[in-house]
């Protein structure tokens, strides 16, 4: 089996493959823009070649802001307005959802509500995360039909690696 790297559609919009949404927590992000891991390769190209968008709420963009100006990119040869926007190309800015009602997944971690609020809401197919708060309710989000996983186990569900195309077969 032959192996390509994905690059960017160049194909007409109506001739792409449709967009899927998923929402991604900020520690995935910073993987992404900031430290480059190896692991989150895959979820990058499948952003960069227009198969997934990070859904994000303003909430969400606030929060990787707000981390981005302690600092952190300097260490890492990058500027937080780099960082952001690296970022544009693959978000689509929602309005946040209503809260979860009487029953629904509550995280331990009141900060990170908001990412399992939007993934139910908007039955994204995967909610993106290495925060074992959000990953304790990957039972509750699959019977709404979420998956909540780390980056590196959604690759490997759908069988992807690094050189590989992150279009499922």
């Amino acid at each position: 089996m032959t192996q390509q790297v994905i690059r960017a559609s160049k194909a007409p919009p109506d001739a792409r493959p449709p967009i899927t949404p998923v929402v991604i927590d900020t520690n995935v992000l910073l993987d992404l823009l900031v430290f480059s891991d190896p692991q989150a390769l895959p979820l990058r190209q499948a952003l960069d070649s227009g198969w997934l968008a990070w859904l994000a709420t303003p909430a969400m963009v606030a929060e990787l802001e707000m981390v981005l100006a302690r600092g952190l990119t300097l260490a890492w040869g990058t500027t937080a307005e780099t960082v952001l926007a690296g970022c544009v190309p693959w978000r689509s800015i929602v309005d946040p959802p209503p809260p979860v009602g009487a029953g629904g997944p509550r995280c331990t971690d009141a900060s990170d509500q908001k990412f399992i609020d939007l993934a139910l809401s908007r039955r994204v197919p995967w909610l993106l995360t290495h925060d074992r708060a959000l990953l304790r309710l990957r039972r509750a989000a699959a019977r709404q039909g979420v998956a909540v996983l780390t980056p590196q186990v959604w690759a490997g569900s759908l069988n992807l690696d690094v050189a590989a195309d992150p279009k499922p077969d």
